[in-house]
């Protein structure tokens, strides 16, 4: 067995592409964790065919496996390389199914299911990605063309009609596009005018003006040739409605971050303000959530007024228990326990009690307010309230 090093090529490029399309057209579906699409050969051909392109099912799937072990490689702006162990498709799940055509006979469909790179996740739930046409950027053949296509689209953000230009120099694209230099820079100029021209025809840029030779100013050394591409009004609508896209997801980016406590870790656009002004005050979520469903939010703005009153008056800070034994204790009957039902006297029948707490529900639970009884009903003797009311029992039964 020998083993065969595959890069990915026009046509991987072409495939890598149509499925993202798929996947913007709705039949992908993105979680926290991962971004995933499940598409059938059929779906695929006819994306592929729709821009101009015409792969059977072989072809398709020998790009799709290319893609799957490709690894990654990262050039950042200061000439450094990072190799990331990572493959283009995260996974790659493969299906055959048997079907019936339109005449009734049985056919083989495949189905495949694709887990993006984890970037394309980040991505995603970052809001960092641009508008782009598809169709216009399929129909490119040249690989250095599709290069400068991406390019413009990503950094020509500005591009505006008779507007300020985009400037590139032939070396640094070639560099960007990982595509070495002939020994003859005359070779590579008519490579570069050949993309450029591309790009004019599927109305991109204006015609492009001829290179003007300099200098290499990066190297010091040798010549360089420099282009200016004029956007056309198409390409420029393009670029302001990318704009205006990108502009109101980081708007919607900067929403969330505003509304996203990094104490309690919740969305304060989802909670109540009463829930907020607890939770501000050493609530617990839950707890905080469990008065809002008993008690009326009147009743509670009540309790949190007399407990900031008492934190003002005292010049000292009362915890988060203090403020619930408040909200409980008040006379006051909770939501889920009906008005105009009479008041039960008759003692709740609680398990494993002391003596003292058998004693204290046959003596004082008739006297208790309805909004104790409900709590030990639903509570027992854990409120550290009811337990006071316990002690002080025990101790008027000492004194006597």
């Amino acid at each position: 067995m020998e083993w065969v090093h595959v890069f990915p090529g026009i046509l991987e490029v072409k495939v890598d592409k149509a499925v993202r399309e798929l996947l913007v057209l709705g039949l992908g579906s993105f979680q926290s964790d991962h971004t995933g699409i499940r598409f059938s050969h059929t779906d695929l051909r006819n994306e592929l065919h729709r821009t101009g392109a015409t792969y059977n099912s072989s072809e398709i799937n020998e790009a799709l496996k290319v893609l799957r072990g490709a690894k990654l490689v990262l050039r950042f702006a200061n000439k450094t390389k990072a190799e990331v162990d990572s493959n283009f498709i995260d996974s790659l799940i493969t299906l055959d199914c048997d079907e019936l055509d339109s005449e009734g006979n049985t056919r083989i469909e495949r189905y495949q299911y694709i887990k993006f790179n984890p970037l394309v996740t980040r991505t995603i739930a970052a809001y960092r990605f641009r508008m782009g046409n598809h169709d216009r950027h399929a129909k490119l053949v040249n690989r250095l063309a599709r290069h400068l296509s991406m390019t413009l689209m990503l950094e020509y953000t500005y591009a505006e009609v008779n507007g300020r230009p985009y400037r590139v120099y032939l070396k640094q694209v070639f560099a960007s596009a990982c595509r070495p230099l002939s020994k003859r820079l005359d070779n590579d100029k008519r490579l570069m005018e050949r993309a450029l021209m591309e790009l004019h025809s599927v109305g991109m840029i204006e015609a492009p003006q001829a290179g003007v030779r300099e200098r290499d100013r990066q190297a010091g050394k040798g010549w360089d040739y420099r282009y200016d591409l004029q956007a056309t009004r198409e390409f420029a609508e393009e670029m302001r409605y990318a704009n205006a896209i990108l502009k109101r997801h980081r708007a919607l980016i900067e929403q969330q971050e505003s509304n996203f406590d990094r104490e309690t870790g919740l969305n304060l656009a989802q909670q109540s303000p009463v829930e907020r002004a607890l939770l501000e005050r050493g609530v617990f979520t839950a707890k905080a959530r469990e008065l809002i469903s008993l008690y009326p939010e009147s009743h509670l703005w009540d309790c949190i007024a007399k407990f900031d009153e008492q934190v003002r008056t005292r010049g000292k800070t009362y915890n988060a228990g203090w403020l619930v034994n408040l909200v409980v204790r008040e006379d006051h009957v909770p939501q889920l326990v009906e008005a105009t039902a009479e008041v039960c006297v008759e003692p709740p029948n609680l398990q494993g009690l002391t003596p003292i707490e058998e004693r204290f529900l046959r003596e004082r639970f008739s006297q208790l307010s309805a909004g104790d009884q409900a709590n030990i009903r639903s509570r027992g003797f854990q409120s550290p309230y009811i337990q006071d009311l316990v002690y002080q029992f025990e101790a008027e039964l000492a004194r006597s």
